[in-house]
């Protein structure tokens, strides 16, 4: 079933799961949350309760799923698990791709079906679609009660405070970070120097940054300052937010699509590949452009740093986005969530618990950056190797950062934003009449979310 089915389908998948928790009185979930409060048998007799049995030592399969395959690296974290808990496996498995709303779909099923996984990964995209389908256990108590004891203790203590919450949901933790991922400037080095120009400052403004792709566009043999995605995360959305705007409110309830500093903001990001006549007109080309080495500037995330060095790459730093009437940056991640339907709460919250280690952390970061900000800086960046300034990845988190809007319709407001910003960047169409048609189109989704599965 896919996020934009009918609403009909995911109410009656809802009510489904609904009543199997009504009758089961929650199942493990509510004795595990019990026990996590601390409470005993609670017999009114006064017995004492029973020792609590050691998970670890009880044979059990943890099916931990993931959207895309796994990496090797990944599955030797699985093997490294059972080596130290040898009657626990691990069973690594992947859904193979699609969209976030169809793995969340994939996972509801699984779960109305009595099949559930112990463990889904998920990125801060998906996670509020689950969360808001009553898929995941929060994970507060659990982190309560192992807050002052090693692992957990230094997690929590090398995690971004923003980091947690991002994958928190109503007010409850719903996962685990693993690893983050923000859309940078990435420069092109050797253009910079061939044209003179000096790194700029960490906090150079929005005028800056549009002087220097100016200075360093040539079209003329078809040498860009700047790319324009029609895209969101790596996109218009860091535009937004440096104009203090976004197509949401903060609460992801409604659209602010038509906000005057909205449209301000798109018109901005327009005039690139229009008026300025800084970035290639066809979106597509920043690509072909920045592997030519005729790229100069262009937004892409810590992930993207693995993928230029693997193709030979070495002339090319980190910036920070630039300031207008903000510096905040758009970020996302991902993170590991239990399933409330598990039979297994606590031998995978062992699991979770292995994931956090900081030996292990930087094995599932995929190429972005660990959440843990120790181990992110030191695999950001060998000795001599680039990025130079590679410690930004993890310092502008405390520049001020925003989550990508990512509510439980999080494909569809994609795909809204994407085909009103396309004629946009084309120049086809001002940017005042595409807004006020998204703005139309997003309260009308918003309006239709159901209430959320407790």
């Amino acid at each position: 079933m896919k996020a934009n089915a009918s609403p009909r389908g995911s109410v009656n998948a809802i009510g489904v799961l609904s009543r199997r928790r009504a009758i089961a009185g929650f199942g493990a979930s509510g004795a595990l949350l019990a026990a996590c409060a601390g409470g005993g048998s609670g017999s009114s007799g006064g017995s004492q309760s029973a020792p609590t049995p050691d998970v670890t030592k009880q044979a059990a399969t943890l099916t931990v799923l993931n959207r895309t395959p796994w990496p090797q690296e990944f599955l030797n974290l699985g093997t490294a698990f059972t080596a130290e808990y040898p009657a626990l496996k691990v069973e690594l498995t992947a859904t193979g791709g699609g969209s976030w709303g169809e793995f969340t779909e994939k996972l509801l099923t699984l779960v109305v079906g009595g099949t559930p996984p112990d463990v889904a990964r998920t990125a801060v995209e998906g996670l509020q679609g689950i969360a808001h389908k009553g898929i995941f256990l929060p994970l507060d108590a659990l982190l309560k009660r192992d807050a002052n004891t090693s692992p957990m203790k230094d997690f929590i203590a090398d995690v971004h405070p923003t980091v947690m919450k991002s994958l928190a949901y109503q007010g409850k933790q719903q996962a685990l970070p693993g690893n983050i991922n923000l859309p940078m400037i990435h420069y092109n080095t050797e253009l910079f120097n061939r044209a003179g120009i000096t790194r700029p400052r960490d906090d150079w403004s929005i005028d800056d940054f549009e002087r220097i792709a100016r200075q360093l566009t040539r079209p003329e043999n078809e040498t860009w300052g700047f790319s324009t995605p029609n895209a969101l995360w790596g996109g218009i959305s860091p535009w937004l937010f440096i104009a203090g705007t976004d197509f949401l409110t903060d609460d992801w309830k409604q659209s602010k699509a038509n906000d005057p500093r909205t449209v301000e903001a798109v018109e901005r990001y327009q005039s690139y590949s229009t008026r300025l006549s800084v970035a290639p007109p066809n979106a597509d080309a920043g690509n072909d452009a920045w592997n030519a080495g005729k790229l100069a500037m262009r937004l892409a995330g810590a992930s993207a740093r693995e993928g230029y060095v693997r193709g030979g790459m070495t002339s090319f730093d980190v910036l920070t986005v630039p300031k207008w009437r903000t510096q905040d940056h758009c970020f996302g991640g991902a993170g590991f969530g239990i399933f409330k339907e598990s039979k297994h709460h606590e031998a995978t919250w062992h699991f979770l618990k292995h994931l956090s280690r900081e030996e292990n952390v930087s094995t599932f970061a995929f190429g972005s950056i660990p959440a843990r900000k120790s181990v992110a800086y030191r695999v950001m960046a060998g000795p001599g190797a680039p990025p130079e300034h590679h410690r930004l990845y993890v310092d502008v988190l405390e520049r001020g950062v925003r989550s990508v809007p990512s509510p439980p319709e999080y494909d569809l407001l994609e795909a809204a934003v994407r085909k009103h910003l396309q004629p946009v960047m084309a120049n086809q169409t001002a940017a005042k009449p595409a807004m006020d048609e998204l703005h139309r189109e997003l309260s009308e989704l918003l309006a239709r979310r159901p209430p959320a599965v407790s």
